[in-house]
């Protein structure tokens, strides 16, 4: 049966429960994506039987990720992200979806200058909240007794080991020198460090920092001070890097916080040209 057969099936008969039929039609779409570089067309396919899946059907999520994959390649990350949103986070394909609408958000958001001053607004921020198992919305706090305004940013420990924030720079922002912030645990005590990633996928960690409730510190890390996370790779290179993350975890293993949260002051990041 071919990819048009397969379309024609899924555009006239009602789909109660995924079975052979959407099966091999998700198979068909992929190859399309794979073979004939032609995101479009896998589109159309999805998209066809998508129409007729029931919204409790197992097989919805695998379709809505491949769906927003297909979008995304195609360029539309508006499309894309609104699919990827349709999966249900208890589908095999949850973590992976979230990571691609995470890495669509940052490519919306790039810092296109270096050196600047990021600094939480209600008129949105460039942060971006990693693609972990909490979900739960950064919150921003209004400055209270002529205080700053703080980024408040939920971890609930009992369901991750580590959790992130990034925020992406533009490959014409600039040389990125040093990162710094100030921070704060609400609840447990937490290891903090900064985190780079290169444009081709390397990733260089700074020196951890431990977070204490109700402490403000300082988090800083210079880029001759990171170092590759993967042994044998050349030592960073500041003007190739592409993301800048938050990484927290707790300390204690075994912590178990469901309303913990980390306050961020704002993040500095020196550069130059």
């Amino acid at each position: 049966m071919g990819p048009l057969a397969l379309l024609l099936l899924a555009s006239h008969v009602p789909v109660h429960a995924s079975g052979p039929e959407e099966w091999a039609a998700l198979h068909s779409g992929r190859l399309i994506a794979a073979l004939d570089r032609d995101p479009a067309a896998a589109i159309t396919v999805y998209e066809a039987v998508t129409k007729h899946l029931d919204s409790d059907d197992p097989l919805r999520s695998d379709y809505m990720f491949w769906l927003g994959r297909a979008w995304f390649e195609s360029g539309d990350p508006d499309q894309a992200r609104a699919a990827l949103a349709q999966v249900d986070s208890r589908s095999g394909v949850s973590p992976t979806a979230r990571a691609l609408r995470g890495r669509i958000q940052l490519d919306q958001n790039r810092v296109e200058s270096l050196p600047t001053t990021i600094e939480p607004t209600t008129d949105g921020t460039p942060v971006v909240m990693g693609w972990s198992a909490d979900t739960r919305p950064l919150q921003i706090i209004p400055a209270a007794g002529g205080g700053p305004t703080t980024l408040s940013w939920p971890l609930a420990t009992d369901q991750l080991r580590a959790g992130f924030l990034a925020i992406a720079l533009d490959s014409r922002a600039g040389t990125l020198k040093q990162v710094q912030l100030e921070a704060q645990s609400s609840a447990v005590v937490l290891a903090a460090r900064i985190i780079v990633e290169t444009f081709d996928g390397q990733t260089y960690a700074g020196i951890p920092s431990v977070l204490r409730p109700g402490i403000w510190t300082d988090v800083t890390a210079h880029s001759d001070q990171l170092r590759p996370r993967t042994p044998g790779i050349e030592p960073l290179d500041p003007s190739d890097v592409s993301m800048v993350a938050i990484e927290v975890a707790p300390v204690d293993p075994g912590t178990v916080s469901a309303t913990g949260r980390v306050l961020i002051r704002s993040i500095v990041w020196d550069g130059a040209p």
